[in-house]
């Protein structure tokens, strides 16, 4: 599954109900269709989620449904050691590629995403 061509540019930070994580529109799709079960999230806004914790994900922008789920798996990482081509992710190019699409999710903290960020990767099961 392929990155979109071209990424969501959050310039505030979601501002949403615990046990939400919302997703950029171009997202929506490949949740629903093509596999999508990993996220990358920076920071620590999602480290309160728990194996198990149920959650809504929604669109950003729109606060539109997209789908329920549960947490599967929670694992700690910096930026640098992000997969670009990890299964139930979408691909990236490369690290620059990986960067410019972080960096435009993550415009709001005032700066491009460095390499020793700390993001966390949530994995998630569709639950109807």
């Amino acid at each position: 599954m392929k990155a979109p061509l071209k990424p969501t540019v959050v310039g505030s930070e979601p501002v949403h109900d615990k046990y939400v994580i919302q997703f950029a529109p171009e997202l929506s799709d490949l949740i629903k269709k093509d596999g999508k079960v990993k996220t990358y999230r920076f920071g620590s806004k999602y480290d309160y989620l728990k194996v198990g914790d149920k959650v809504e994900l929604s669109e950003y922008g729109t606060n539109r449904h997209i789908a329920n789920a549960v947490i599967k798996n929670k694992e700690y990482t910096l930026f640098v050691d992000l997969p670009l081509d990890l299964a139930g992710h979408e691909v990236y190019k490369s690290k620059d590629h990986q960067k410019k699409f972080f960096s435009s999710y993550y415009k709001y903290i005032g700066r491009k995403v460095k390499d020793n960020d700390q993001f966390i990767i949530l994995t998630f099961d569709l639950i109807p």
